[in-house]
């Protein structure tokens, strides 16, 4: 969860993971930003980059957060200690949110109110150099409602990571990665740890 005053919450960390969202995400050599997404079979659509540099395109009502990432850009680790790193650069908010019920098919269990959905890619291709890593956050909205009662603790959004993390700071070349430590703050204690596919050979 994201305030606009640049508060994530770790429970963030691990929504990817624990919520049976559909995530649409473009992708070109690693960089993106969230298409849409879709819950209880409905098609919610993301904020394009484009959208704020090119008046003739007509601007679907999104819950996506607007960035200047036109080029599709990246965060770097000396810009972890910027709003940039929330969602991206200059993102700005919407009045429009995605309603889900507590329990519902994202099987959110949490107090209602407002939530900020953050995806993020961390391309790691160039971080066994220093500054290297490249993030790509990107964030929708969405409206909870239901009777939850969880509120996880919150983590600033510049405290999410440091430069020599073990998993920004990283060779995946050699040796041979046989693990991955995924950075971010520490999961909630109410969070379902799920693991990622490994996607390289020994």
């Amino acid at each position: 969860m994201v305030e606009d005053t640049g508060t994530m919450y770790s429970t963030v960390a691990i929504l990817s993971g624990l919520l049976t969202l559909i995530t649409f995400t473009t992708t070109v050599t690693a960089h993106g930003f969230v298409q849409g997404i879709v819950t209880n079979n409905h098609w919610y659509p993301g904020a394009q980059p484009w959208w704020r540099v090119n008046p003739n395109v007509a601007h679907a009502k999104t819950a996506g957060w607007s960035s200047l990432n036109q080029d599709l850009g990246f965060i770097s680790p000396s810009e972890y200690n910027t709003a940039a790193i929330a969602c991206h650069k200059s993102a700005k908010s919407t009045n429009t949110r995605i309603p889900v019920k507590a329990g519902d098919k994202v099987k959110l269990l949490w107090i209602q109110g407002s939530y900020v959905l953050r995806h993020e890619i961390i391309a790691l291709h160039s971080a066994d150099h220093d500054n290297g890593a490249q993030n790509y956050p990107n964030c929708i909205n969405f409206q909870i409602s239901g009777k939850g009662t969880a509120k996880p603790a919150g983590v600033k959004a510049t405290k999410l990571y440091t430069a020599k993390d073990k998993g920004i700071a990283i060779s995946i070349y050699w040796p041979v990665l046989k693990s991955y430590t995924i950075p971010g703050p520490t999961l909630w204690k109410g969070a379902v740890k799920r693991w990622v596919e490994k996607i390289w050979k020994a």
